[in-house]
């Protein structure tokens, strides 16, 4: 998971902020599955 903070870091420094960052505890199992789906819908669909 480090690897994925420090490259969501150098694209923030290079200028692209249209984009967001959340780590989860867990594996890639349905909980972990659903709990992000239910994020990203929520980003998805904010006005």
């Amino acid at each position: 998971c480090e690897y994925n903070r420090e490259t969501f870091r150098r694209l923030r420094e290079s200028g692209i902020n249209n984009m967001v960052f959340f780590a989860t505890p867990g594996y890639h199992d349905w909980h972990v599955w659903r709990y992000c789906a239910r994020e990203f819908l929520k980003l998805l669909f904010r006005r």
